[in-house]
């Protein structure tokens, strides 16, 4: 049996993998044309995050990212407020997108078992 304590560790590590993976793209596409489409390009490690970690760490990775975003990527920054509606509809969509993705691969074994046997 596994403690108590050791069962919220593994979803922690993917929320903090989550955390660190959107501040480091924050900081590295922050002034490049490319800010619009990062939360798009941010599913993917969400997806992977959810299938190592399991669903909670990818739900609450989506929204530990979500709210990195808008606070320190899109203007106005320091606020959750997101002004360009393109910026603002990624967003909204990407979290939709991961919520659907990682519920999609968590009914469906099989993937999951195909992406630990490419590991």
């Amino acid at each position: 049996m596994v403690p108590v304590c050791c069962k919220w560790v593994r979803p922690a590590v993917g929320v903090a993998l989550c955390a660190v993976a959107a501040e480091g793209l924050t900081l590295a596409f922050d002034s490049t044309p490319f800010t619009v489409f990062l939360p798009l390009i941010f599913l993917g490690i969400i997806i992977l995050v959810a299938l190592r970690f399991g669903n909670a760490s990818g739900v609450i990775g989506t929204i530990v990212a979500a709210l990195t975003f808008a606070v320190f990527l899109f203007e106005p920054t320091l606020s959750l407020e997101v002004k360009n509606s393109a910026e603002r509809s990624n967003l909204n969509l990407d979290g939709l997108r991961h919520f659907a993705d990682y519920t999609r691969a968590a009914r469906r074994p099989s993937l999951l078992l195909r992406w630990r046997m490419l590991r």
